[in-house]
C-alpha cells in the first residue's frame, strides 16, 4: 500500500536515454541494491524515498532492477531484491534509518486508514494524507508484512541503550514508538492480538523514563490488550500504573482516556461500581474539553457498565446519547458498537425484536469494518436476541457459529466455548 498510486513502469530501453542518463541510472540501481539491508519487499515509492528520486525516475530504477534480473516482482507496486543478489549487509546507519523510516510510515498510514479517528501521539500521524480510506487494500497490505513488521520494530528496540545490544541511531526511538502505535492499531483490526500485545511490550522499553505522557498511553494499550486476551487482573495492574503516568504528565486528554479504558476492564473483572466512577470522572474530563468522540465512547462504556448493574433504564439513556455523538462525528464503527451494547439493554428489558432491527444495522458495518472482537460481540447479542424473541434454531446457530469463529480468531476459547454450550442448551430447552 502506497500513499500516491505510480503510473505503470516504463522498462529499460522504453525511451531514448543518453548515455549519461544510463549511467546515472546504473549508479542508483548499484545504490539501492547496496543500501537494502535485508532482503525486505520494496516499492516504487521507497525507492524514491531511499535514493531521493522523483517517482518517475524510481521507476526508471525498479524497471532496470527487473530487467537486469536484480529484483523479483512480487505483486502489484511490490518486489523484493533477488535471491543471490550480493548486497552490502552494511549500509550506513543514514540509509538504513530512511529506509525504515519510510516503513514506519507506510505502517502508520495504513493504521490510519483502519482506525481514523483514534488519538496517536507519534509526529509521523501528523502529516499523513488519507485520500481514500481503502479498507480491503490496506488489510491486503498488512497480512504478508505483519511478521516483517514486528520483526523491524524488534531491530530497533535492539540500538536503543538500555534496550540490547546496538549503538543509539538517531530518531530511532521516535520511530520505535511510531512503530508500536502503527502495529497495535493494525493488529488489533487483524485480529492478531497476541502480535498487538508482543509489539506494545517492545514499545514500552523503547519510552524514555521522562516520556510520563507516552508510557501512560501506551501501558492503557496494553492493558486493553490484556483485557481482550482474558487476563483482566493483570491489566488492572497496567492502568493502576498507566492512571499514575498520566498524572505525572498532566496531560487532561491522556487522564481522561485512561479512566475510560481501567473504567472499561473494571467492568470486565465485575468490578461495575468501580467502573462507573471512573468513567464518570473520565466523562467529566472529555465534556470539559469538548472531544466528542471521545464523550461518546465514555457514555458508550458508562451504558455498558450500568447495564451490568442492572440499571437497564439509564443505561440505555447513556447508550442512546452514545450513538447520536457517534454517528454525528462520523466514527460508523464506534456507532455500530453503541448499537450492539443498546441491543443487549433492549433484549434485557424484554425487547427483543427492536434489539434485532439495530443489529442488523451494526453487524453490516462491523462486517464491512472487519475487527473479528467487535464481530463476535454483535453476533453473541444476536443470538440472544433470537433465543428471546422465540428461539429460532437454525438462525441462533448461524448467529452463535459466527459468533464462536470470530471468538477463537482472536484467542476468546474460553467465550466460544461457554456460547456453545449456552446456545445447546437454550435451543434444547426451547
Amino acid at each position: 500500500m502506497t500513499a500516491e498510486r505510480p503510473q505503470p513502469l516504463r522498462r529499460a530501453g522504453s525511451r531514448a536515454r543518453t548515455t549519461a542518463d544510463e549511467a546515472a541510472l546504473q549508479r542508483a540501481v548499484a545504490t539501492f541494491t547496496q543500501r537494502m539491508a535485508q532482503p525486505i519487499d520494496f516499492t516504487v515509492n521507497l525507492v524514491a524515498a531511499t535514493l531521493d528520486l522523483t517517482v518517475c525516475d524510481a521507476e526508471n530504477v525498479v524497471a532496470a532492477l527487473l530487467d537486469s534480473r536484480l529484483a523479483e516482482e512480487r505483486g502489484p507496486d511490490r518486489y523484493v531484491i533477488a535471491a543471490g543478489v550480493d548486497v552490502d549487509a552494511f549500509p550506513t546507519p543514514e540509509d538504513l534509518q530512511r529506509c525504515n523510516a519510510w516503513r514506519v510510515r507506510e505502517a502508520a498510514l495504513a493504521d490510519r486508514v483502519l482506525n481514523p479517528h483514534s488519538l496517536r501521539l507519534s509526529a509521523v500521524y501528523q502529516d499523513l494524507h488519507v485520500q481514500v480510506p481503502a479498507v480491503d487494500e490496506v488489510r491486503a497490505w498488512f497480512r504478508p508484512r505483519r511478521r516483517e513488521l514486528l520483526d523491524l520494530l524488534h531491530s530497533l528496540v535492539a540500538t536503543i541503550p538500555g534496550t540490547g545490544a546496538g549503538v543509539r541511531r538517531t530518531g530511532t526511538t521516535a520511530l520505535a514508538v511510531a512503530l508500536t502505535e502503527a502495529l497495535w492499531g493494525l493488529c488489533r483490526a487483524a485480529g492478531a492480538i497476541e502480535d498487538a500485545d508482543a509489539a506494545l511490550g517492545l514499545g514500552l522499553q523503547a519510552v524514555p523514563q521522562a516520556d510520563a505522557r507516552t508510557a501512560a498511553v501506551l501501558r492503557a494499550r496494553l492493558a486493553s490488550v490484556l483485557a481482550d486476551r482474558g487476563r483482566v487482573e493483570a491489566a488492572v495492574d497496567e492502568l493502576d500504573a498507566a492512571v499514575g503516568f498520566a498524572r505525572d504528565a498532566g496531560d487532561l486528554r491522556v487522564t481522561g482516556l485512561v479512566l475510560a479504558t481501567r473504567g472499561r476492564v473494571l467492568a470486565l473483572a465485575g468490578k461495575a461500581a468501580a467502573a462507573v466512577e471512573d468513567l464518570r470522572a473520565g466523562l467529566t474530563i472529555a465534556q470539559g474539553r469538548g472531544d466528542t468522540r471521545v464523550v461518546g465512547k465514555l457514555e458508550l462504556a458508562l451504558g455498558s457498565a450500568l447495564r451490568d448493574l442492572s440499571a437497564t433504564d439509564v443505561a440505555a439513556v447513556h447508550l442512546t446519547v452514545a450513538t447520536g455523538l457517534l454517528a454525528a462525528f462520523g466514527d460508523d464503527v464506534g456507532q455500530a458498537r453503541a448499537e450492539v451494547a443498546l441491543a443487549s439493554v433492549l433484549t434485557t428489558q424484554g425487547r427483543p425484536a427492536q434489539a434485532l432491527r439495530l443489529l442488523e444495522i451494526a453487524l453490516r458495518v462491523l462486517r464491512r469494518h472487519g475487527n473479528p472482537a467487535y464481530l463476535a460481540d454483535a453476533c453473541h447479542q444476536r443470538c440472544l436476541a433470537l433465543l428471546a424473541d422465540g428461539c429460532r434454531p437454525e438462525e441462533v446457530r448461524a448467529a452463535g457459529a459466527e459468533a464462536v469463529q470470530c471468538y477463537r480468531t482472536v484467542g476468546r476459547h474460553d467465550l466460544a466455548d461457554a456460547l456453545q454450550l449456552h446456545m445447546a442448551t437454550a435451543i434444547d430447552s426451547g
